[in-house]
């Protein structure tokens, strides 16, 4: 499981989660080799007189590209509940997660 994700990991790029989002909401814009078609977005959106100027606030920090790239990566680690201490009684009040 763990030398799966590992391996997968190897071959990701920092903007495989987004494209990843893309391609479930915006099929339509992808061609037959799975590249992301933007003339096609700019022109869909064109035609109902959207206004394509950009504004907005952009939040930038040292690491961003390093954080997209960990959000596209497997996990290699698993969380799991330890059965045996949390059905001890001096733990049956406890309010952890």
């Amino acid at each position: 499981m763990i030398r799966d994700a590992h391996d997968a990991n190897e071959t990701t790029k920092p903007n495989d989660f987004e494209l990843e989002h893309l391609r479930a909401a915006l099929p339509e814009y992808f061609d037959k080799d799975g590249e992301f078609r933007l003339d096609r977005l700019q022109e869909a959106l064109s035609s109902a007189d959207v206004s394509m100027t950009r504004e907005g606030y952009e939040l930038k920090f040292l690491g961003k590209s390093y954080a997209k790239y960990l959000a596209s990566t497997r996990t290699q680690t698993v969380v799991v509940p330890d059965v045996e201490h949390n059905a001890s009684a001096v733990n049956a009040d406890s309010e952890n997660l």
